[in-house]
C-alpha cells in the first residue's frame, strides 16, 4: 500500500512526490578541474581524484575535519628538539645546532606551521609539495628556506622532474630537489646547470605522496573509501533542515484506495481538492480535540468502493533511524582515518572501553603515525 500524502506536526498535507523531491534533487556534479586545458599542453599528468573536491570534504563533516587536523598535529608534534649524533666532537656539535638552529628561527613561517600545512594537504588530497629555496636563489647555494605549496594548485610533469602550478591564470616551474640541471620557472625548459639568472631559475620541490598502487605521480587521502559516508551525512543534514523548515515532521501517512476523484489541482499550491480537504478537516481537529472528523472522498462513479487510512507515524523512530545513520557515517569516517574515536570527541562506555582506548592509542602512533 502506497501513501498519499502525509500530514505534518503543523497540519499541512504534503504529497509523497514532494518528500522524495527532497531525497533525489541534489545535484552531483563535480567542478571542472583547472588544470583540464594544461594536461596534454605542457605534459602534466592528471591527477586520479580533483584535489580541490578532495579539500572542499573537510568542510563538510565536522569528523574528517578534526581527524585530519588531528592526524596533521600528531605528525608535526608540539615543538621540536635537537639530537646530537653520537660520536660528535663537541666543537663540530655546537657548529652544527647553531646552523640548524638558525635555520629554523630564521623561517617566514614558522617551521611547525609549514610542516602542518604540509601534512594537512597529504591527508586531505593524498600528497604534498615543499618549496626548497636556496640562498641568492642560486642553482646550488645552501638551503635557507622551506614553503608549503597548496597541493591543489601543483601539477607533476610526465617526467616526474618537474612540477608546474597554476593560479591566478598564472604558471611556475618547478624542478626536483636535487635535480642536475636548471629550469626555467617560465618556460619549464631544462638547462645546463647554474646557467641562468636568479630571476629566471626555479626552485624545487620536496615531493610526497600517500602511496597508491593505482598512479606512479600521486596519492590518494584515507578518508577516500569513506567519501559516501561524507556525502551521506551531508543528503541526511540537508534532508532534515529543507524539509523540516518547510513542512514540519511527518506525523501521519495517508492512503486513499479506490477510484477517487482527486479534485483539480491549485497551480499556486500544488494541492488537490482532496489534500486541502484533508488539511482543513485536521486543522479542525487540532483546534477542537473532542471533535468528530467527518470527510467525503469524491469517487468516479457511483459504484466505486474507496478505503480511507489514517495511519499515525513514530516520530522517535524516525529520529532514532536518522541518529543511527549518522552514527554509522561517523564510525566509517573514522575508521578511514585510524584514529582512536576519543580522539575525535567521541566516548565509548563500557568496562572495556578503558583498555581498548590505550591499546588503541598504542596502535595509532606506532602504525598510522
Amino acid at each position: 500500500m502506497k501513501p498519499y500524502a502525509f500530514i505534518t506536526n503543523r497540519g499541512q498535507v504534503v504529497h509523497k512526490d514532494v518528500l522524495e523531491g527532497y531525497i533525489t534533487s541534489e545535484s552531483k556534479q563535480l567542478p571542472k578541474d583547472v588544470f583540464m586545458e594544461l594536461y596534454a599542453k605542457d605534459g602534466l599528468v592528471p591527477t586520479l581524484y580533483d584535489p580541490l573536491s578532495l579539500a572542499n570534504l573537510m568542510e563538510l563533516n565536522t569528523y574528517h575535519l578534526r581527524a585530519c587536523r588531528t592526524k596533521a598535529e600528531d605528525v608535526v608534534g608540539n615543538g621540536w628538539r635537537l639530537s646530537p649524533k653520537p660520536q660528535v666532537d663537541e666543537r663540530g656539535m655546537i657548529e652544527q645546532r647553531k646552523k640548524i638552529e638558525n635555520f629554523i628561527e630564521n623561517q617566514k613561517v614558522p617551521i611547525e606551521e609549514t610542516f602542518k600545512r604540509l601534512q594537512l594537504d597529504k591527508e586531505t588530497t593524498g600528497y604534498f609539495a615543499m618549496e626548497i629555496i636556496r640562498e641568492y636563489n642560486s642553482f646550488d647555494g645552501a638551503v635557507n628556506q622551506i614553503a608549503h605549496i597548496p597541493s591543489h594548485t601543483i601539477r607533476i610533469h610526465q617526467s616526474g622532474d618537474k612540477f608546474c602550478q597554476y593560479r591566478n591564470n598564472k604558471k611556475t616551474w618547478f624542478r626536483n630537489f636535487n635535480h642536475p640541471k636548471d629550469i626555467n620557472h617560465q618556460t619549464g625548459e631544462f638547462v645546463k646547470a647554474g646557467s641562468l639568472s636568479s630571476e629566471s631559475r626555479g626552485n624545487e620541490v620536496r615531493w610526497s605522496v600517500n602511496y597508491t598502487p593505482r598512479s606512479f605521480y600521486y596519492g590518494i587521502p584515507d578518508i577516500l573509501p569513506a567519501i559516501g559516508a561524507i556525502t551521506g551525512d551531508v543528503s541526511r543534514r540537508d534532508y532534515n533542515i529543507s524539509f523540516f523548515q518547510n513542512y514540519g515532521v511527518p506525523a501521519y501517512m495517508v492512503s486513499i484506495i479506490g477510484d477517487f476523484d482527486p479534485g483539480e489541482q491549485d497551480p499556486e499550491t500544488g494541492k488537490t481538492k482532496v489534500m486541502e480537504d484533508i488539511e482543513e478537516k485536521f486543522r479542525e481537529i487540532v483546534a477542537n480535540p473532542q471533535s468528530v472528523m467527518v470527510l467525503t472522498i469524491p469517487t468516479s462513479s457511483d459504484d466505486s468502493k474507496i478505503e480511507f487510512k489514517i495511519t499515525p507515524l513514530s516520530v522517535d523512530i524516525k529520529d532514532a533511524s536518522f541518529r543511527l545513520y549518522r552514527s554509522d557515517n561517523r564510525d566509517e569516517i573514522i575508521a578511514a582515518h585510524g584514529i582512536p574515536p576519543y580522539r575525535m570527541g567521541v566516548y565509548e562506555t563500557g568496562q572495556l572501553a578503558g583498555n581498548l582506548g590505550r591499546e588503541s592509542t598504542v596502535i595509532y602512533y606506532s602504525s598510522i603515525i
